[in-house]
């Protein structure tokens, strides 16, 4: 499957190597550094999947996750972060929960986590 996904983080070292391991995986990236430009990519084309940082500056992952669901509502959701403690309840419970790997990850738990999600995704779409 060649999934088309979105992936958003502030920090450009991360960006670029989670984004270069994701096209090896064989995803389709588009990427977004910030969240302001992840919510302009989710206006201009739809995504299978859309992994966010939880904490950027001006538009949180949050933020984005709430986009994502209004915009997007099919799409799958992985949240990276370090900063489980500070999800809100509604990321991890409930049937809106999103995905989450918490860093520092390995690349191939980013794309198990990753298969899980699109899995999930094509479960619900049935």
């Amino acid at each position: 499957m060649n999934a088309k996904v979105l992936l958003v983080d502030d920090e450009p070292s991360v960006l670029a190597c989670i984004s270069a391991a994701l096209t090896r995986f064989g995803y389709s990236v588009t990427t977004a550094n910030s969240g302001e430009a992840a919510l302009n990519q989710l206006e201009r084309r739809p995504f299978d999947l859309v992994i966010t940082d939880f904490r950027m500056p001006v538009i949180d992952g949050a933020a984005v996750i709430d986009a994502v669901r209004e915009r997007q509502e099919d799409a799958a959701v992985l949240l990276i972060t370090g900063l489980t403690e500070e999800l809100p309840t509604w990321l991890r419970t409930g049937p809106a929960a999103v995905r989450i790997l918490t860093k520092p990850f390995l690349l191939t738990q980013l794309h198990a986590e990753a298969e899980a999600a699109l899995r999930a995704r094509t479960a619900l779409a049935v």
